[in-house]
């Protein structure tokens, strides 16, 4: 059973605090880690976006010159915004940048910790930045290394206990994509293909931008093909290729999207795997203000349907998302999990924030339905509220989750719904900004669970993070507590991806965990140790370090 506590979409929740962070350029990139963390903890965004979110801090885009599509791996980011960004270029205030076709200011704001605007041409920036890191985990030491150019990027990784790791090449220019070696995809709104899972739930986002071809160097291999694939892009016309081998065999996949008047794009897409072939048709329209979606695919003989929309006021904002899909519908590489592919599938979320003065309250809805091969019915609800209060150096937070798993009972004469289990959880934080350079945070995380039986779990953790001259630090000190052999609730650590590190502890014990970071104009080193105190199991040391480095063109 999953035991999160509530959260907030990844991508609501950054766009929020970075647009709510002061005008210091040192609170901004602060802000926008703290945003990291909970995207790495609430909604599991995998890691390889939250070490590209995290390298665009470090080395933030000029957006004086033509760098617009670094900025692609920013999530909540339409290829349509990147490339309207792309044709405006260059640019030199942020209310340029939010007068584009498909900006806005809140938007235009929420990219701030990820670009810069130079005053002049002549300011010297990097052309190459390379990456290693190396880690000590209990999965085995993990080596990585990466590197990226101005129209190249290669990214390896090997695990020494695993004996397997993953490696591309990525070429790159303004038009054009293309990788050899391991690789993921995100078309649409991901019926025929998705780079993750994307499992709908309360606070999970539901409009969704397709980044289309990426490379791929991280641990889990979570729809990744290995081979090649193109990106191509002629004016009104966009194409996407690949070809390679899955853990489910071969695989070929192909899409075409057109982009017609007034914001409206309308394609294609196929995708074969073995004996398995699956298309789809879309359309999408994308304008200041709002967003809609449509999906409709997958086996041929049983099309399923998605539908998404965004849109509302500054003060007042929906989304919402629906899905219906018939059984053995999908194909392996779509936004599904394992369990879902052979099930027939209902699900539906809808969203609202709303701002007012200071406050953020923000309520979130959704219902599923799962049908297996033998008729059983898994009816799932779970509902989101999220509250911020927002002062001039402190901000409270309150999250709260109730989620209910109920079984249509077959096997009996009744057929009404049973529960089965339940989860409900409670977050309660409190930040204090001292200064610039000082942030305090302590944090309260509450679960319970029941099956059968009642199930608690709590964690308490105090957080510090210091920056002086060059030099960062961040200090956690986490307390947990659970029933035995179960976990309690997801806690961030300091971490070198990301800003953060998530970790789900169990049993009960203690903590701690120590991150470094030492930035120059050229180089950037950090380094990362952790280590949980727990009766009766084992307690090993976690290490990471990486060094990053910037050269100048």
């Amino acid at each position: 059973m999953d035991a999160r506590a509530p959260a907030l979409s990844a991508a609501t929740l950054l766009l929020f605090t970075t647009a709510a962070i002061a005008a210091s350029r040192s609170l901004e990139a602060q802000g926008a880690h703290g945003a990291l963390h909970e995207a790495s903890v609430d909604e599991s965004l995998d890691a390889e976006t939250l070490a590209d979110l995290d390298e665009l801090l470090l080395d933030p885009v000029d957006l004086a010159r033509g760098e617009a599509r670094r900025l692609r791996v920013v999530p909540w980011l339409s290829n349509a915004q990147v490339e309207a960004l792309r044709r405006a270029l260059p640019l030199r205030t942020l209310s340029q940048l939010a007068r584009l076709d498909g900006w806005d200011s809140e938007s235009a704001r929420s990219v701030l910790p990820f670009v810069r605007f130079s005053a002049s041409r002549s300011v010297p920036r990097s052309s190459w930045r390379a990456e290693l890191r190396s880690a000590a985990l209990r999965s085995g030491r993990d080596l990585r290394l990466r590197a990226e150019g101005s129209a190249l990027r290669i990214g390896l990784r090997w695990n020494h206990r695993q004996r397997a790791g993953s490696r591309y090449v990525m070429l790159d220019a303004r038009s054009q994509r293309a990788v050899i070696g391991d690789l993921r995809a995100g078309i649409s709104q991901g019926l025929v293909w998705w780079s993750t899972e994307s499992n709908l739930r309360a606070g999970s986002a539901p409009f969704r931008n397709a980044r289309g071809l990426e490379g791929f160097d991280g641990r889990t291999r979570t729809r990744v093909v290995r081979g090649v694939g193109a990106e191509l892009e002629w004016g009104a016309v966009h194409v996407v290729f690949v070809q390679g081998a899955f853990e489910a065999g071969k695989v070929r996949a192909g899409a075409l999207r057109l982009v017609l008047f007034d914001g409206h794009r309308i394609g294609v897409a196929a995708l074969r795997s073995g004996t398995r072939h699956a298309t789809s048709l879309s359309w999408s329209r994308q304008t200041r203000r709002t967003a809609l979606a449509l999906e409709v695919g997958g086996v041929p003989t049983r099309p399923g349907m998605v539908f998404a929309a965004r849109g509302g006021s500054k003060r007042l904002r929906l989304a919402g998302r629906w899905r219906a899909v018939p059984a053995n519908a999908l194909p392996p590489l779509a936004a599904a999990s394992r369990s879902e592919r052979t099930s027939r599938i209902r699900d539906a979320l809808l969203q609202a924030t709303t701002s007012l003065a200071n406050v953020r309250l923000e309520v979130s809805q959704a219902h599923s339905l799962r049908v297996d091969s033998l008729g059983a019915r898994v009816e799932t609800n779970e509902s989101k509220l999220y509250v911020t209060w927002r002062l001039e150096r402190d901000r409270f937070e309150v999250r709260l989750r109730r989620r209910t798993r109920k079984l249509h009972a077959i096997a009996l004469e009744s057929n009404a719904p049973v529960e089965s289990a339940h989860t409900r959880g409670v977050i309660l934080r409190w930040l204090r900004r001292w200064d610039a350079a000082t942030t305090l945070t302590l944090e309260y995380r509450g679960v319970e669970s029941a099956t059968s039986v009642l199930l608690p779990g709590s964690a308490w953790q105090a957080r510090l993070q210091r920056s002086r001259g060059a030099l960062t630090f961040d200090l956690a000190l986490t307390t947990f507590e659970a029933t035995s052999g179960l976990a309690a609730p997801v806690v961030a650590d300091p971490g070198v991806a990301g800003g953060a590190t998530s970790r789900k502890l169990l049993g009960d014990g203690v903590r701690a965990a120590f991150a470094l970071r030492l930035t120059t104009a050229r180089f950037e080193w950090r380094f990362r140790v952790a280590r949980s105190v727990r009766l009766a199991l084992p307690n090993p040391t976690e290490v990471e370090t990486s060094l990053r480095v910037r050269l100048p063109q």
